[in-house]
């Protein structure tokens, strides 16, 4: 519907001015099938408020505080003081009734969609749904700019614009692009799929009717292996696996997709060999249109490697690189065939470096970094 106000000249019998609108209707990511466009022209000298800040996604870490935003104003000669009415996944939050809406511990019962009413005496506007998520990057950080998304498209910007850029908003608050592009070698996204939707031409993931997806996208750091599940969702879920172009459905092409192998048997996982730059399109979907939280897990592991020299007095430094926050052994061997473990460590950095004390003791000596689950 688009509303049309009527505007009077300052000589109250003069009649109304007549203003011609142009509408323009536009199918989403090049859509296209019939339109049916109706309006309807209501004679009222009431004002709807003027949205100048549109509140914005909030991905934080469990246990945090969100604060959801809006700034509005009305429109002369409208002076009733505006209202506000927030709703989560469609309703009402009970105090929800001020500008900002704060959601404090942050846990899955809040993740979802909101979105916020602004009434004065006459009128009534609302404005875009936004979505609360969390996310945990390599054990115990957060990425406040990665999300997932219920329209694949939105995805797209991710990709070619940077990181630092994907959360950003223009003046009036409308923003520009989606969820923004996650790397690095372990994390976890927790976000609702009530309200998702199937696009039109979206694959049947996995060969799996669906109905309620969203979708992630994962660049890997370097050559490995990549596993992504959905181990801890709440309802039955079917997940699938793409590499592109991705400009469009049809230029996904399918690595890998589950139903039902996670360990309590609704959930899924895929485990993969990844190239390093590569980037991954991640679909998580509702078998039969299913919907609830969903956690989305993923693990990169890359190859670790072993470096000993000789220090000048006459013991081996041994060095392994491998990945952050992965559980190492470090084991050594004469002949390559008894290993004796010498270190376990939690390879924080990704580093791991000592001195092997009994190395002069031998005449060869052999290391290798064995990675624990």
């Amino acid at each position: 519907m688009v509303d049309c106000v009527v505007e009077f000249e300052r000589d109250a019998a003069t009649p109304c001015r007549q203003r011609e609108y142009q509408i323009a209707v536009d199918g989403f990511n090049q859509s296209e099938g019939e339109v049916v466009l109706t309006w309807n022209l209501f004679l009222t000298n009431s004002r709807l408020p003027v949205m100048l800040q549109q509140p914005r996604d909030r991905i934080v870490a469990a246990g945090a505080t969100a604060i959801f935003s809006v700034v509005a104003v009305n429109v002369p000669p409208i002076t009733a003081p505006l209202t506000y009415r927030w709703l989560f996944n469609g309703s009402e939050i009970n105090g929800g009734t001020n500008s900002s809406l704060t959601v404090s511990n942050v846990g899955e019962a809040n993740l979802g969609y909101y979105i916020v009413e602004i009434s004065n005496d006459a009128e009534s506007v609302l404005s875009e749904h936004v979505v609360l998520q969390i996310n945990i990057s390599e054990g115990n950080t957060v990425n406040e700019l990665i999300s997932t998304e219920d329209k694949f498209a939105n995805l797209l910007n991710a990709i070619t614009i940077s990181p630092l850029q994907t959360a950003s908003v223009n003046p009036r608050g409308v923003r520009l692009s989606g969820g923004g592009l996650a790397r690095g070698f372990t994390g976890t996204q927790i976000f609702s799929t009530v309200g998702s939707t199937s696009e039109a031409g979206e694959p049947n993931h996995c060969g799996v009717a669906g109905g309620a997806s969203q979708w992630f996208v994962y660049q890997a750091e370097v050559d490995g292996r990549l596993s992504v599940s959905t181990e801890g969702s709440d309802f039955d879920t079917v997940l699938a696996v793409y590499t592109g172009p991705g400009d469009s459905f049809l230029t996904l092409r399918e690595v890998a997709c589950d139903n039902d192998s996670g360990t309590n048997g609704k959930t899924s996982i895929v485990n993969i060999p990844a190239t390093a730059g590569t980037i991954y399109f991640i679909a998580v979907d509702g078998v039969r249109g299913a919907t609830g939280n969903a956690r989305l897990n993923y693990n990169l592991i890359g190859p670790s490697r072993v470096r000993a020299e000789l220090t000048k007095t006459g013991q081996f430094l041994v060095q392994v690189s491998g990945q952050p926050l992965r559980n190492y052994t470090v084991e050594a061997s004469t002949n390559f065939l008894q290993w004796v473990p010498l270190l376990s460590t939690n390879a924080s950095a990704g580093t791991i470096e000592f001195k092997d004390l009994s190395a002069p003791s031998f005449q060869q000596r052999f290391y290798r970094a064995v990675a624990s689950p």
